[in-house]
């Protein structure tokens, strides 16, 4: 939108209210069924994971929450991703569903970016199936990390290239784990 610009638009009036209160119960109402929905579509998501996972035949470790690890290279283990430390990582996020990827800094032609990401381990930074994969992973580490929807970004769009309710598929290196800046004070 821009200055000077008009909006045309169609109002539809779906019900009317006697008093404040009848309208917020309403509200209420509506919200409730959206998070039932909510729910049942990522309670779907994450059945559509095991469900791929099980028939890819992939030999992943069932995170405490649900997400799914695979290492093709365990890395040095004496220096693992875990809480208090930061994991500098290589990455190329997909979504599950297609295979299409939404962002790398491996491939610069997919987001524009080529830097290491540092995740800070444990810190609640990273989207929750991310920050409990790296956990896995020691330095020079690489595999793949498979978040369900619900370790996501759940029922929420991340622009054009995450819709709500997404599988996700992260291919990573580890290339250095480091003392996180909240450890070493």
């Amino acid at each position: 939108m821009t200055k000077g610009r008009h909006v045309k638009a169609t109002v539809s009036i779906l019900n009317v209210f006697k008093d404040e209160a009848a309208a917020q119960a309403d509200v209420t109402k509506e919200r409730t069924k959206q998070q039932e929905i909510s729910q049942v579509k990522l309670k779907q998501a994450t059945a559509d994971l095991d469900k791929y996972i099980k028939d890819k035949g992939l030999k992943a470790v069932k995170t405490k929450s649900g997400a799914y690890v695979v290492i093709d290279q365990p890395g040095d283990i004496s220096k693992k991703a875990d809480s208090g430390m930061t994991a500098t990582i290589k990455y190329t996020g997909s979504l599950l569903s297609n295979g299409k990827a939404f962002d790398s800094n491996i491939d610069s032609t997919i987001a524009g970016h080529t830097e290491p990401l540092p995740i800070a381990v444990g810190e609640h930074r990273s989207i929750v199936g991310m920050d409990e994969g790296l956990r896995l992973f020691g330095k020079g580490a690489k595999g793949t990390i498979y978040i369900p929807a619900e370790l996501g970004y759940g029922d929420r769009d991340q622009g054009e290239k995450i819709p709500a309710f997404s599988n996700l598929k992260f291919d990573i290196q580890v290339l250095d784990v480091t003392p996180s800046d909240s450890a070493k004070k």
